[in-house]
């Protein structure tokens, strides 16, 4: 998945989303490729209260840790949306369906 965040990171770099950062888009293009890859990411946006205004950030979580993340920027943020909200094991799902 290094490979596909480096071009993602690229891509961005040539056709930039905002100005202040390009979190969001980066971490929505991750999260469908690390789905379609078969790894259980969570999406995560937060919120930070900076000079009377709130800043953003979003990122992925994978297995509890932070996933693919270039810095240590999300810890100063409240995390507003996960999606999904929790992550059912493959065999937990599969007992469900049977």
């Amino acid at each position: 998945m290094e490979g596909v965040a480096y071009y993602v990171d690229r891509w961005l770099a040539l056709f930039p989303y905002n100005p202040k950062g390009n979190c969001f888009p980066r971490a929505l293009a991750l999260f469908f490729f690390a789905r379609r890859a078969g790894l259980p990411v969570q999406f995560k946006c937060g919120v930070l209260k900076l000079n009377q205004q709130l800043e953003g950030h979003a990122w992925l979580v994978l297995d509890g840790h932070v996933f693919l993340e270039p810095s240590s920027y999300w810890q100063s943020f409240t995390v507003t949306v996960t999606f999904p909200q929790s992550l059912v094991s493959s065999s937990a799902q599969s007992s469900r369906i049977s």
